[in-house]
């Protein structure tokens, strides 16, 4: 009888005592313990990305119970299997209908299968029962400990995709960073005002994830900050506009306060579903407030499809880009850039830049024909 892999919710609590929600791996109800443990590291550096791993191990964990093979003595071949599976819809003759996978989805669910593996090797790899290595002969048998996962996490799977990459279904083209216009409709088609108050943020620089994990006492009405708390140590406060505080002010004492009242489920997180049911008063979620955000495009004329959470970070990188060039009498740096988005490294700074920009185009172009002028 096959095994049901699914993703749970638990409920921990940290160091100082605070309770979070994190997704966890079950297999027939039952926490899965190693597999949870990754999930749960992933958590602490993003809560989005947790939940998209945990997904993805449980697409891999019940295909492979398909295949009849523990978790623990996958293969390369396994892996392989796999991909064939995501892009055809098919294991071993038994036929998936229409799986709808994307090149994205791909490579997301193969960036977790890697990155657990190479977790678990780093974890775990000193408790691994001697009969795990039964199937190779005396040969064959691993000398080195990175031998048996790494041929999983050190595969190349660009190659693999590679091969079949012609019959999978293209990726999308997001709108990556927003127009001023593709803003001023988006504000205008939100039905509430905590719908634009968390729009507001991800313009500001925010992921969604850290967006929707802010408690009412990550906010400092006084220094007009919002606290984003990724980890145990770090707090990144991104300041706000005058105009975010009082939408966001209004939106706490009337829209969260009548949800509360209504609901008479009182929680400390700030982002909570107004909306009278089983959910009001809860913690907003992120698929909620996708859907949100898409049905907002919609009625702003936009493309919904096109449209993803992570755009306001984009858009907020571009825009202090521009600030750069505009204002250079200002000098804001690039070190400065990086903190203010919270990344390790300026070099990240790369994967958010507009090359087609033509406010930045225009302002080097201008420095050039100015400098020849004289």
């Amino acid at each position: 009888m096959p095994h049901e892999y699914k993703v749970k919710k638990a409920i921990v609590q940290t160091s100082k005592g605070e309770m979070h929600e994190v997704p966890q791996v079950t297999k027939d109800n039952l926490p899965m313990f190693e597999i949870s443990s990754w999930v749960f590291s992933r958590s602490l550096q993003s809560i989005n990305t947790a939940k998209r791993y945990a997904d993805a191990m449980v697409s891999f964990l019940n295909f492979l119970d398909i295949r009849g093979v523990h978790y623990r003595r996958a293969t390369r071949k396994d892996i392989n299997a796999y991909i064939k599976y995501l892009l055809f819809g098919n294991v071993d003759n038994i036929f998936v209908i229409d799986p709808k996978v994307s090149t994205s989805t791909i490579i997301t669910n193969t960036s977790a299968i890697s990155s657990f593996y190479k977790w678990l090797e780093n974890e775990y790899i000193d408790q691994s029962p001697p009969e795990i290595f039964s199937q190779f002969d005396n040969r064959n048998r691993p000398n080195k400990r990175s031998f048996w996962y790494g041929q999983i996490w050190r595969l190349n799977y660009t190659k693999v995709l590679q091969r079949y990459l012609r019959r999978t279904k293209p990726n999308r083209q997001y709108i990556k960073w927003y127009t001023k216009a593709q803003k001023e409709a988006l504000f205008t088609n939100f039905f509430t005002l905590r719908d634009k108050v968390i729009f507001s943020i991800t313009l500001e620089g925010a992921r969604i994830d850290e967006v929707l994990s802010l408690n009412l006492d990550s906010y400092d009405r006084e220094k007009r900050i919002v606290n984003i708390n990724r980890s145990k140590t770090k707090i990144r406060p991104i300041v706000l506009p005058e105009s975010v505080c009082e939408a966001l002010d209004y939106y706490i004492w009337n829209e969260r306060s009548k949800a509360e009242s209504d609901s008479a489920h009182y929680t400390n997180w700030l982002f909570i579903n107004l909306k009278k049911g089983k959910w009001q008063g809860r913690q907003l979620t992120y698929r909620a407030y996708w859907e949100i955000l898409k049905d907002c495009a919609n009625r702003a004329g936009l493309n919904a499809d096109l449209i993803r959470t992570h755009s306001g970070r984009s858009s907020k990188t571009m825009e202090l880009l521009e600030h750069q060039v505009i204002h250079p009498e200002d000098n804001l740096t690039d070190e400065q850039i990086r903190i203010l988005m919270g990344w390790s490294s300026t070099s990240i700074l790369q994967t958010y830049i507009d090359s087609g920009n033509l406010t930045i185009i225009k302002a080097a172009a201008e420095k050039v024909h100015r400098r020849r002028g004289k």
